[in-house]
């Protein structure tokens, strides 16, 4: 599985979904995805990529995908086998094939969770009631419990 802060190159993806973790300038903005299940999923944020190009926000996702025809329509990327390096303007970017992904190490990207413009009822818009209660309840345990790191908290679930 990959690292929450790795981002993978697929040459099958028609979007671009990426964790907002590395976006800046969020905003509401429409867009569709499909899974590797089939299932399709709507969302309403888009966010810029640095260095690349607006991206769907996705923060529940797996694994971050950029497309492998919308990198190669601003960037030379070349091929040796097990590595995609993408030659951009101030460094070159390798993604490396590890479990029949090719993945990139984006920490450089890392944002302060990105800039949004959405007020919190447009944010809570985006969830459906069940999946806020759920959210609420939550946060309950975790104030209940004494603020446990994500490891202790598991743990005790």
């Amino acid at each position: 599985m990959p690292e929450w802060f790795e981002i993978a190159l697929d040459s099958c993806s028609q979007v671009n979904i990426v964790n907002p973790r590395f976006l800046t300038n969020i905003r509401p903005g429409d867009g569709e995805y499909a899974g590797l299940s089939g299932t399709s999923s709507a969302t309403k944020l888009i966010g810029n990529l640095e260095e690349f190009f607006p991206c769907v926000v996705c923060d529940t996702c797996a694994v971050s995908v950029l497309s492998m025809r919308d990198v190669e329509a601003i960037y030379r990327i070349t091929y040796i086998k097990g590595q995609f390096t993408v030659h951009m303007a101030n460094r070159d970017l390798t993604f490396y094939e590890r479990d029949g992904l090719y993945l990139a190490d984006f920490r450089d990207w890392i944002t302060a969770r990105g800039l949004s413009m959405m007020t919190v009822e447009e944010r809570e818009g985006m969830y459906t009631k069940k999946q806020l209660a759920a959210a609420q309840k939550a946060g309950e345990f975790i104030e209940n419990v004494g603020y446990p790191s994500q490891g202790e908290a598991l743990k005790l679930i």
